[in-house]
């Protein structure tokens, strides 16, 4: 079964509950605010985001009345993002949600689309040897001064092999990949696509059961990641880059 088929019918078949949208999530809206926090992003810029499912983080950001085009594969996740969006008391076109391959999208799209293209926990779902080429598809619907912003699990944080041993929603072949995510690997590739001024940086340290029951964590939190010992097993890796400049 190709890879397609494969993630389809993972996503179409189990039900992820850490994937779900919840109105009141602090732990999702601090994924939102380091995305933000990331560079100037505007409402009035288009953003793209790969892999939305049913809403996690895109919602947040539509609330907060940010453009945001999606993109998913699974039908499912297509109908609980609408659903979601009705809690939220959003009308949000159907045109906002495209449900295809994220290739099949690329293709179809014009270039200078979107000012920033991101994913939250997507590409190590992705065939690891088809990134590059996603990647340089990225760089032309890119706009002039546009970037790339996504977040991966850190494959160095030991808690993801007991997450996905231990847990029901998840499945090793699903998952490995994100063994294959690494800073050098996200430079070279990024390279190759034809990026520039790409950074790499963790973050976190709370699960989401503890943040989203007490938020006050967040603060502490945020003074974890600066301490040096532990900054490299910080469980979130974000990757930022922009195209270079002779290809825009």
């Amino acid at each position: 079964m190709p890879q397609q088929a494969h993630l389809e019918k993972y996503f179409n078949e189990k039900e992820h509950s850490y994937l779900s949208f919840r109105p009141h999530d602090p732990y999702a809206e601090n994924f939102t605010k380091h995305f933000l926090d990331s560079g100037p992003i505007d409402s009035h810029h288009r953003i793209l985001e790969v892999g939305a499912g049913e809403g996690r983080f895109s919602l947040h950001l539509l609330k907060a009345g940010y453009d945001v085009t999606c993109v998913d594969l699974s039908e499912r996740l297509r109908n609980k993002f609408f659903e979601n969006a009705q809690r939220c008391g959003l009308a949000i076109e159907a045109r906002r949600f495209h449900c295809m391959p994220i290739e099949d999208f690329v293709k179809e799209q014009e270039s200078d689309s979107f000012d920033v293209i991101a994913g939250f926990f997507v590409l190590h779902h992705l065939e690891i040897k088809g990134l590059a080429k996603m990647f340089s598809g990225f760089n032309r619907l890119l706009k002039h001064g546009g970037k790339i912003y996504f977040i991966e699990p850190n494959r160095l944080n030991i808690l993801y092999f007991f997450q996905v041993t231990l847990m029901p929603d998840f499945e090793w072949r699903k998952e490995i990949g994100m063994y294959k995510l690494s800073p050098g690997f996200f430079r070279r590739i990024l390279s190759e696509a034809g990026y520039e001024k790409i950074v790499t940086k963790n973050f976190g340290f709370f699960p989401p059961q503890v943040i989203n029951r007490k938020p006050s964590l967040l603060h502490f939190e945020s003074r974890l990641e600066q301490a040096p010992l532990i900054r490299d097993f910080l469980p979130f890796l974000t990757v930022t880059a922009e195209p270079q400049r002779d290809n825009l």
